[in-house]
């Protein structure tokens, strides 16, 4: 740290971007150090007490940003605790930007590979697309990229199709299979001889100099051009080709020439077109809940989406937003692949220059990094994260099927602090329209799963028309004492749409069965807050929070079941009143709905906005409205 008693190494050069290495001191506590942090850019590593680097991050203020992670909070991430637990010592290193902080924690994550940092490693090393530098390159796919010399087109990640399509454009261009290392001399001196492909006619024999060095290389650049979304280039030059070789009366080569372009054209009208733009780009977006998320990086390539990749990253520590995320995933991933001419990110960030100064500094190309907010742009930015969201949700369904209990089920059970876990789940929720036919619902989960067959209506029955409060705790009163009465098992755990207010009601409401064991929360829609009993502040979880979207979901299930249900009985009450309202039939009745909107409306109406409406005299409309009152009075 930077204190009188600290070590301070000046940079030496070279590549390292640091101009302070500031090494710990055994003599001064944690927190002594955390106190002696400059407030300049740079890197931090945090250690355990074996000393070994845990966790590196980067910081614009390393004295802001190192202190944040010391800071009571009860949010529920379980990782950020685990790592806050594990720190014994915290090591900086001081640089002079922002763009140079970025690049030095990219380099000292892949240099030390941290626990809790991210993980981009997949499940899976997607193929690339090699073409060796040769005199007569050969083409195939690859896992590995151990060539220096060969050029590499990918990643592609449908190897399966990928595979049929390699196969297929080498058929028609012909390109060679075998392992003969061929060169002008051993062409001149004859050492090799065609094999069977020649023969089958799925290789021109380049071996024996049956080919020209040029039109073989023509088609290998035919067969790139194809995979990086340069089609037109392709169908323009065979098209020449073949109008050329007609002009010279070759007819039946020229002929050839014509079925490889329609099988050519028939490969290139499956690429998806986005636009009639030629451009070059690659769309990111990730779907993040609590330290996982996937990547999604759709590759567009002269206006055709040529490829999706997506990738699992495991281990991402709370304080990481998802701006953070796809700059680290940006750093690493462009590192081993063309960087094309413009990146598209699903974000709200309005400025990636730092990224992108970062990027050009590592790959030594200009790319343009932005967000847009609108347009074609942005449709393809929304697509990129709904496919990461359904590879995301795939894949936890997948997990789901293996575990036993949830891992969502799990984390609610440690935020709440409970003895077991909290597999069923009842919610309730009121619904009623300006005090008009007051409905209750319960909607019930287990294992975080919706169990359809349980859940229930309640039709409210209280002397005051807008009376939240009592509607609730009518509907706890009934639900579980039928529950006491009929011997049936309790919920683990009950969720009250709602703040302080309907979470007294229904622990007054438990008390009074005596069922005050069974654990109720409250949560309140507007900042989505976590109400517990007996405690004064509510718990408020990160959007990205698996516990908190399970939550929403049980809580928006429960009003949207509520809804329903409040919708039908007063389309029924509405249609049962007015049907028997005489001289109302269905034409006027469709009127006055039309004009008043609701029953409450229709019956305080002034009487001759409801005679003109209806088009009957004022002594008509007195009398039906005479008669709608008497009918709901008796409701």
């Amino acid at each position: 740290m930077v204190t009188n008693n600290s070590n301070i190494v000046s940079s030496t050069g070279g590549n390292d971007p640091a101009r302070l290495h500031i090494q710990k001191n055994d003599n001064l506590s944690l927190h002594e150090k955390l106190d002696c942090l400059p407030n300049v850019p740079g890197c931090y590593l945090f250690k355990d007490k074996k000393g070994k680097i845990i966790y590196i991050g980067k910081a614009k203020n390393l004295r802001t940003r190192v202190k944040s992670y010391f800071t009571n909070r009860d949010d529920g991430r379980n990782l950020f605790e685990k790592l806050v637990q594990s720190i014994h010592d915290v090591e900086v290193i001081v640089v002079d930007n922002e763009i140079e902080a970025l690049i030095l924690e990219n380099n000292l994550i892949k240099q030390y590979k941290p626990k809790f940092n991210i993980d981009l490693k997949d499940d899976k090393i997607y193929p690339f697309l090699c073409i060796t530098n040769e005199l007569f390159p050969k083409v195939f796919l690859s896992r590995k990229r151990d060539n220096e010399k060969a050029k590499y087109l990918g990643p592609f990640m449908d190897v399966k199709n990928m595979r049929l399509f390699v196969r297929e454009l080498k058929r028609i261009f012909k390109i060679r299979n075998c392992d003969y290392s061929i060169t002008h001399d051993t062409i001149t001196k004859k050492k090799h001889k065609v094999c069977l492909q020649y023969h089958i006619k799925q290789c021109e024999g380049p071996c024996e100099g049956l080919i020209s060095e040029v039109e073989y290389q023509e088609k290998v650049r035919s067969i790139i051009d194809i995979l990086n979304g340069r089609t037109t280039f392709v169908e323009e030059r065979w098209k020449q080709k073949m109008i050329e070789l007609a002009d010279q009366k070759r007819f039946e080569e020229a002929a050839k020439i014509r079925d490889q372009l329609k099988v050519i054209q028939q490969i290139i009208h499956r690429q998806r077109v986005l636009s009639v733009e030629e451009y070059n780009r690659d769309v990111l977006a990730c779907y993040r809940e609590d330290d996982e998320c996937c990547v999604v990086v759709l590759k567009i390539r002269y206006g055709k989406m040529i490829g999706r990749l997506h990738y699992f990253l495991m281990g991402i520590n709370p304080e990481y937003t998802e701006n953070e995320i796809l700059s680290h995933f940006i750093l690493r991933f462009y590192e081993n692949v063309e960087v094309p001419e413009e990146i598209l990110v699903y974000s709200n960030k309005k400025d990636w220059k730092i990224v992108s100064d970062a990027l050009m500094k590592i790959k030594n190309v200009k790319v343009k990094i932005v967000s847009p907010l609108r347009n074609e742009k942005y449709q393809q930015c929304k697509l990129a994260y709904s496919n990461a969201k359904l590879l995301f949700q795939e894949k936890q369904i997948a997990k789901v099927k293996r575990e036993l209990i949830p891992r969502t089920i799990q984390s609610l059970q440690s935020l709440l602090k409970l003895s077991f876990p909290p597999n069923t789940i009842e919610c309730f929720d009121v619904s009623h329209l300006s005090g008009e036919n007051t409905v209750a619902s319960l909607v019930v989960f287990y294992k975080g799963k919706p169990l359809k067959s349980q859940y229930r209506h309640f039709n409210i029955h209280i002397d005051k028309k807008v009376d939240d409060l009592a509607a609730l705790k009518e509907a706890l009163t009934r639900r579980y004492r039928r529950l006491l009465q009929e011997n049936k098992t309790l919920p683990d755990l009950i969720i009250i749409d709602g703040g302080k207010g309907q979470l007294r009601i229904a622990t007054e409401t438990l008390q009074h069965f005596q069922i005050e064991k069974i654990p109720v929360i409250g949560l309140a829609k507007r900042l989505e807050e976590i109400y517990l009993p007996n405690e004064n502040d509510p718990i408020l979880l990160p959007k990205t929070s698996s516990v908190l979207r399970l939550l929403q979901h049980i809580r928006d299930e429960a009003h949207r079941f509520a809804l329903k249900h409040q919708r039908g009985k007063r389309k029924n009450s509405l249609h049962s009143i007015l049907d028997e309202v005489e001289g109302i039939g269905p034409m006027r009745k469709n009127a006055l709905l039309k004009k008043f909107k609701n029953i409450a409306n229709i019956k305080n109406a002034d009487v001759l906005e409801f005679a003109q409406t209806i088009r009957v005299s004022k002594n008509q409309a007195e009398i039906m409205l005479r008669k709608l009152h008497e009918l709901i009075n008796k409701q």
